[in-house]
């Protein structure tokens, strides 16, 4: 269950997921810090094991941990394999995998005060996304993290997806398995089949449902709605090739704005009842699984480091600094983390992070400021330094603006695939006057990275006008904007009007303006 500011647990619920807590409630239960329980005890070694997508911290040992990077490299292989998406994430993805339900316990998100009861849960941050399992109940979490790391992926790939589509292929791959250089997909869900045989929705109400539906948020409506959805994508993507085609077809003309029950009858050519007879008889006959052969299917290699204490102290505080009211158990690791190493540069990032987010920007500034002094050569200090000058640089002058530009420079130069710092860049490049080479750079980069985020791709455009590129603004706006429509294609024509005017007279101003 993909929402803004929402995790999954182990708890079933009576719809056979995973329980949904609200993050957006949990300010109000933030708890003081406790320096006995709040960190884990320095007798305890955590290791930092880099996979080739993924970044697991751990104290459960190397075989868990492998074993963990083994079964998502597997699923992003698989994803990639089955729907053709860009596999490519914006942010990493950084994984805590405990030992046990004791060390994970402090690191659990709050609900009504007390630690949530689940095994594993997913967030999302500003320059990571975080995932926490408990290493002995590594099963019982799978489930929950391939459900979200899909929604990750079809968040970076396809943003506005229909709510059924975007539930019903997470649930769909949760299941995934790999075993033997085959992946096995869209296992039966026993929860979902005892669902379908209850009182069922309407097929137009499911494929009409968006996160305020009763049926999505009413505890006793949501396992329909799930097992429903699940069972549709179940029977698009493997149980009849041509309904297949056709669901193809209505993705693409939902992503393009239209409303989603004209778009059905286009892409399918029938009346929701048709289909909806269609999905019983397939789910009367028995569901199966698909098998999908894995290419590059090998042992994952693996880059393990023991961690330092500071580390150890700043990533878990990270974690927690993204999982909504308990800033002040961040704030604890952070320092605790400086008073080992009153240099530690992540650390005082990571106070400047907690700063500006509470709109102490000066603060903030501040603390980056000596983050990127303290050295250790880390792309996140420079970014968030210069993300800060870039916000306050357009009311300080060219000075402030330059500085923003080298420590973005310096930010993609030591991680080049961290998607928001060229974006950042692109948009520092758009401010100024003058515009080279380098500038567009940032700017291709930036929307490579970030191929669904429009106010990326009108930067873009921007720096293209200002380097008088027509016919490459002209194939943007016709290859992105005008596909999508909206206001941003509205954005996108305003430019390509004035680089038109500037062609024909080669003048900054509109003919009799």
């Amino acid at each position: 269950m993909r929402r803004p500011g929402r995790t999954r647990g182990k708890e079933r619920t009576a719809i056979g997921g995973v329980l949904v807590l609200a993050l957006g409630l949990l300010a109000a239960a933030t708890l003081r810090p406790d320096p006995a329980g709040a960190i884990p005890p320095e007798s305890e070694v955590w290791s930092q094991y880099r996979a080739p997508h993924f970044v697991i911290f751990s104290n459960a040992g190397e075989e868990r941990a492998r074993r963990v990077a083994e079964d998502l490299e597997g699923l992003r292989r698989a994803l990639g394999q089955v729907t053709r998406l860009e596999m490519a994430s914006p942010l990493p993805t950084h994984i805590f995998l405990f030992d046990d339900d004791t060390s994970l316990h402090p690191y659990k998100h709050r609900y009504r005060g007390e630690p949530a009861s689940l095994t594993g849960a997913f967030y999302t941050g500003t320059h990571a996304d975080y995932i926490t399992m408990n290493g002995q109940m590594a099963a019982q979490a799978r489930v929950t993290i391939f459900h979200e790391y899909v929604h990750g992926v079809l968040r970076n790939n396809l943003p506005g997806l229909p709510l059924w589509l975007d539930e019903g292929l997470a649930e769909f791959f949760s299941t995934f398995q790999a075993k033997g250089g085959q992946a096995r997909i869209g296992k039966p869900v026993p929860w979902h089949i005892g669902k379908l045989r209850a009182d069922l929705l309407p097929l137009t109400e499911v494929l009409g449902a968006d996160v305020s539906s009763p049926f999505y948020n009413e505890f006793e409506h949501q396992g329909v709605f799930y097992a429903q959805s699940w069972s549709l994508v179940h029977y698009l993507l493997i149980g009849n090739p041509n309904r297949r085609r056709q669901a193809t077809d209505y993705l693409n003309r939902t992503l393009r704005g239209e409303d989603p029950s004209a778009a059905f009858g286009r892409a399918f050519g029938v009346e929701p009842a048709v289909l909806e007879k269609e999905l019983a008889n397939y789910v009367a006959a028995g569901l199966r699984h698909r098998r999908v052969p894995l290419a590059n299917d090998r042992r994952v290699e693996l880059e393990i480091a023991t961690l330092s204490r500071a580390d150890l102290l700043y990533h878990l505080g990270d974690l927690l600094a993204h999982q909504g009211g308990r800033r002040d158990d961040a704030a604890f690791h952070f320092q605790q983390a400086l008073d080992l190493d009153p240099g530690h540069g992540l650390s005082l990032m990571g106070l400047g992070v907690l700063a500006w987010g509470e709109g102490e920007h000066a603060r903030g500034r501040a603390y980056f400021s000596r983050a990127v002094e303290a050295g250790g050569g880390h792309y996140l200090p420079h970014y968030h330094y210069g993300s800060s000058l870039l916000a306050w640089g357009r009311a300080t002058g060219r000075g402030a603006l330059d500085k923003a530009r080298r420590h973005l420079r310096e930010s993609v130069r030591l991680e080049p695939g961290f998607a928001p710092a060229w974006a950042r860049l692109s948009y520092a490049y758009t401010l100024g006057a003058e515009v080279d080479g380098e500038a567009l750079e940032a700017g291709r980069r930036a929307h490579a990275l970030l191929p669904t985020r429009p106010e990326v791709a009108l930067q873009l455009l921007l720096l293209y006008s200002r380097t008088r590129q027509l016919d490459a603004a002209r194939e943007l706006v016709e290859a992105y904007f005008e596909p999508r429509g909206g206001e941003a294609l509205q954005a996108a024509r305003q430019v390509l009007e004035r680089m038109d005017w500037l062609a024909a007279g080669d003048s900054p101003t509109k003919p009799g303006g």
